[in-house]
């Protein structure tokens, strides 16, 4: 995922730990949080604040297993992305 400079430029999201039942949280972090940004994902599993970047929900047993995420944040320049596992105990 290159990034020119001008994109937002997210901090690396390491692999993530959930346990089924209990509410999980997530902050993605950018560094010019000033910016307008728009955050988007690709994942069923939960909603994703638009405007912050933050990732709070609680995983149903159905949901254990290992998810490949991918969360995008984009300004009026272009989009950038990072991919990570979260893991549901």
């Amino acid at each position: 995922n290159a990034n020119d400079g001008n994109i937002p430029m997210m901090k690396p999201i390491g692999k993530q730990t959930a346990k089924a039942g209990e509410k999980f949280y997530y902050k993605v972090e950018v560094a010019d949080p000033a910016a307008a940004l728009l955050f988007t994902t690709d994942s069923y599993l939960f909603e994703l604040d638009k405007k912050t970047g933050e990732v709070a929900f609680t995983p149903a047993k159905e949901d254990k297993g290992t998810h490949s995420i991918r969360i995008d944040a984009e300004n009026e320049l272009g989009k950038t992305w990072q991919r990570f596992e979260l893991e549901i105990e």
